[in-house]
């Protein structure tokens, strides 16, 4: 995607979702965590891996509620420490340090010299066992097993670049993780078989021109370059497809403008919510007003553009899904026929509300909420917040729609208009402010994490 990658860092080509098991006597525990790798060069032949965790959840899914003061008692309870082992040896060990009074996320960088191939992982002090890493599932997308290896040649010292070689076996190993789950992994064309599946295109996309980035700015030698040689070049034409802006796709054919380069001439760069709808247009989510060639941000939605984002948002959300090929397609409208008639009669067949009056009036909060929860499924609104009953100032639970504004609050879509949350039902609301929406619902890296009650 063009105007936002996820964040990735410079040799963990993804933060994984690994779970724990605890030891006999606490078997009945089970313990998931996200961790988040990066190892620097020092440049005097020393090195430097640092590993941050967050959302540490005890006998419970990645689902439960993003809280930190779980994170904090459940970090108190495992007492994680950062191993890091050299040639198969152990090499340190080291309590990662705990995190502060209204922290959610604790960070431990240790540094290392000496040649060699090296293996950093978390264990758990707090219990006999050392974590047994399972892999896990992450914004629908299933991480592989492992901690983050790496080589280090410590060769800077003097002047001369350090040949981290690191830089290549993670997104290789982890390339060959994505295509083993995706059942893919002995395809003869992989080009053709990942452009099957959009969404782990889209994720290998990221993950491609991010590692890429990296490697560029070390001097070394590019991905594309390295997969060439690498396993008899098996991965090449992948590697330079993932690498390229049809990648971000997975093959759907939608044009992705130019880093820098407006799609829409009412849409500055530096506009608040730019990215959001640079973003929702590369996806084919949203598009132009008149000749296409603006995007009104200003201007309010109307229902009939409710409904049509509603359609389209399912249809991305079943793109590549084996068995839903209804659910991603959408007509055209007939001779004589309003250009939103496909998108009724789609919203129709889907249960998504339809029936109203003026499709060309403008919306309100309550209104679009109504028909947005009902594009997705149930489980795609997982619970990353806590927002108590009737904390939403003026949304109480008697409210017609209160179950599904609150789960979007709750699943971190919705955020409020101050910082007590409030929900404003009866307004409208601009094209712009959409455009986020729109894409909170369909990225869950986007959402938002509050707390309110």
């Amino acid at each position: 995607m063009n105007r936002h990658r996820r964040a990735l860092t410079i040799l963990m080509v993804a933060a994984m979702l690994v779970a724990l098991l605890a030891a006999p006597a606490m078997a009945d525990l089970e313990y998931f965590f996200q961790a988040e790798w990066t190892v620097a060069d020092n440049g005097d032949g020393t090195g430097a891996v640092t590993v941050t965790l967050s959302h540490i959840y005890a006998g419970t899914s990645y689902s439960t509620p993003d809280d930190a003061a779980d994170f904090r008692h459940n970090f108190s309870e495992l007492k994680p420490q950062l191993l890091l082992e050299r040639d198969g040896a152990e090499l340190l060990r080291v309590d990662i340090p705990a995190p502060g009074a209204s922290a959610s996320t604790a960070t431990c960088t240790v540094q290392f010299d000496g040649q060699g191939q090296y293996m950093a992982t978390v264990v758990a002090k707090g219990y006999d066992a050392s974590f047994s890493l399972t892999g896990g599932f992450f914004d629908g997308i299933l991480y592989p097993v492992g901690g983050m290896g790496f080589d280090f040649t410590g060769e800077s010292a003097g002047g001369e670049p350090a040949d981290l070689s690191g830089l290549y076996a993670p997104y290789f190993d982890m390339l060959r993780e994505y295509l083993y789950f995706a059942d893919i992994a002995d395809a003869a064309d992989l080009v053709a078989a990942v452009q099957g599946v959009p969404a782990l295109a889209q994720e290998l996309h990221s993950m491609t021109v991010d590692v890429g980035a990296s490697l560029a700015q070390a001097g070394a030698q590019s991905l594309g370059e390295y997969a060439k040689t690498y396993e008899d070049g098996r991965y090449a034409a992948l590697v330079a497809y993932l690498a390229s802006a049809d990648g971000a796709f997975g093959g759907s054919g939608e044009e992705v403008p130019a880093v820098g380069a407006p799609l829409f001439s009412d849409v500055s760069d530096d506009a608040w919510y730019a990215e959001y709808v640079y973003l929702a247009a590369d996806f084919g989510l949203v598009r132009g007003t008149g000749d296409g060639s603006t995007f009104s941000p200003g201007a309010n939605l109307t229902y009939a553009e409710a409904i049509t984002l509603a359609a389209r948002m399912r249809a991305f959300y079943f793109s590549g899904d084996e068995g839903h090929e209804e659910d991603t397609f959408i007509g055209e409208a007939g001779e004589g026929e309003p250009w939103y008639q496909p998108y009724v009669d789609y919203a129709k067949k889907f249960d998504i509300p339809w029936q109203y009056a003026d499709y060309t009036a403008k919306i309100t909060r309550e209104e679009y909420v109504h028909i947005f929860y009902a594009a997705m499924p149930r489980d795609s609104y997982d619970q990353i917040n806590l927002v108590a009953d009737g904390a939403i100032p003026d949304i109480a639970m008697s409210h017609p729609y209160a179950e599904e504004i609150y789960a979007l609050y709750r699943a971190g879509i919705l955020t409020g208009s101050d910082a007590a949350g409030t929900f404003n039902p009866q307004s409208n609301i601009l094209r712009s402010e959409v455009a986020t929406i729109v894409c909170r619902m369909t990225l869950r890296d986007l959402r938002q994490h509050i707390e309110l009650g």
